[in-house]
């Protein structure tokens, strides 16, 4: 008998062999952390913490770079997600902005898609701050950040 593999399997290993190459090819990476605030959906606003890691440079042009990140947010009061987005960072002199989609997933509200746009500054050669701003179209709720991020 033979053995046929599935078109999504196939296509979930080409993602995975393919974000593995490109983790590779990660010029650095950061780690970072900081506060949080949370609208879930006109709910009260809910304060939390944050933290990130991000492979930097997976696609440079220049100017324009690819990043990779994996969040998790601790919201006090209304539970906590995890994101995985992929940013597109330009480079602007002393800042960087960076904006593109996210992955979410809730804790206690599921599944959701939306987009964030952000900046980040370095402040020395060992840290820097950012700030940004997520927006989720499913369900519909708004995060903002901000905090410090470390070369590794």
């Amino acid at each position: 008998m033979t053995r046929h593999v599935s078109t999504k399997r196939l296509l979930w290993m080409i993602v995975l062999v393919l974000s593995c190459s490109s983790l590779a090819n990660a010029q650095r990476f950061s780690a970072g952390g900081g506060v949080t605030l949370f609208s879930p959906g006109g709910a009260p606003l809910a304060f939390g913490l944050s933290f990130q890691f991000s492979a930097l440079n997976l696609v440079n042009l220049g100017a324009v770079g690819l990043d990779a990140r994996v969040s998790a947010d601790i919201d006090f009061g209304s539970g906590g997600a995890i994101g995985l987005s992929g940013l597109g960072r330009f480079n602007l002199g002393v800042l960087d902005l960076y904006l593109g989609p996210t992955l979410n997933v809730s804790f206690t509200r599921g599944f959701g898609v939306g987009a964030i746009l952000g900046v980040r500054s370095p402040v020395s050669a060992s840290i820097g701050v950012f700030g940004e701003v997520e927006f989720l179209f499913t369900p519909a709720s708004l995060r903002l950040r901000g905090g410090i991020a470390i070369p590794l």
